[in-house]
């Protein structure tokens, strides 16, 4: 966010699932970047209802987003499933993601037809996609944990 801040951004969002934690990151930036007002709203990528929440709360206090940085990721955790039941990473680093943007871009389209808007989607991702499974996606399991896949963590098969 501070490289994002020294460009001259008045206002930068960010989300997470920790409040108290938020509290220092702002504490820190602002002290770093005082031009620049630093807005946590509360968000966990694997529960699609809060990633609904969120974006309420964004369009609640913003009229304008220029840039949204998908950046929330989970990886090597043991087998297990979201909220609403999808393979945990699957349901956090894709479906919470893809469910913000959707939520998130009928805004970004308004900002990108005013005067000298340069709007963009940016997703960040680590060189994890590489243990991805090789035959794709299998969708008959992601309504599961998909152990059956096995995982970075070692107590998974």
């Amino acid at each position: 966010m501070g490289l994002i801040a020294s460009a001259g951004a008045a206002r930068i969002f960010f989300s997470g699932r920790n409040e108290t934690k938020a509290k220092d990151v702002i504490a820190k930036l602002s002290a770093e970047y005082p031009k620049t007002e630093f807005v946590f709203i509360q968000c966990d990528q694997a529960n699609l209802a809060s990633v609904q929440e969120a974006a309420k709360k964004f369009l609640a206090q913003s009229d304008r987003l220029d840039v949204l940085m998908a950046n929330a990721g989970i990886m090597a955790l043991p087998a297990n499933t979201t909220k609403d039941g999808y393979e945990a990473e699957f349901g956090t680093n894709h479906l919470g993601h893809a469910l913000l943007i959707k939520l998130l871009l009928p805004i970004m389209e308004k900002t990108a037809a005013k005067p000298g808007s340069d709007v963009r989607i940016i997703n960040l991702s680590s060189h994890a996609y590489q243990q991805a499974p090789k035959m794709g996606i299998d969708f008959e399991t992601l309504k599961s944990d998909q152990a059956s896949l096995g995982s970075f963590f070692p107590g998974n098969k």
